[in-house]
């Protein structure tokens, strides 16, 4: 089972997914260095997408603009993960894509 960095992880895996045109065609081509042994553990990341992204892109705009009244006025991690972070909705949203992976690797 993979861990995932929202609350409630532990839901059961639901029956065998099969990943499908899921690698950009340049991972394609490439060949393949080695197989992971059965013991070895494989850690992963998974970025999910920001919110309120044309927020985001006006507000990168401000604080670069030395005429905005937001010039150089930074948010805090935590205010940028509250107005910006995925939602754990989101994180729900991605589940079945994440036991698929997990499924293939494991």
């Amino acid at each position: 089972m993979l861990s995932l960095p929202f609350s409630a992880v532990s839901a059961p895996i639901i029956g065998r997914q099969r990943l499908q045109r899921h690698l950009p065609a340049e991972a394609l081509q490439q060949a393949s260095i080695h197989s992971l042994k059965q013991e070895q553990r494989l850690s992963l990341a998974i970025g999910l997408p920001l919110q309120n992204q044309e927020e985001l892109k006006n507000l990168l705009k401000d604080i670069s603009d030395p005429n905005s009244p937001n010039y150089q006025h930074y948010l805090t991690p935590s205010q940028f993960t509250e107005r910006f972070g995925p939602t754990e909705n989101a994180g729900w949203r991605y589940w079945p894509k994440m036991q698929a992976i997990g499924d293939v690797l494991g």
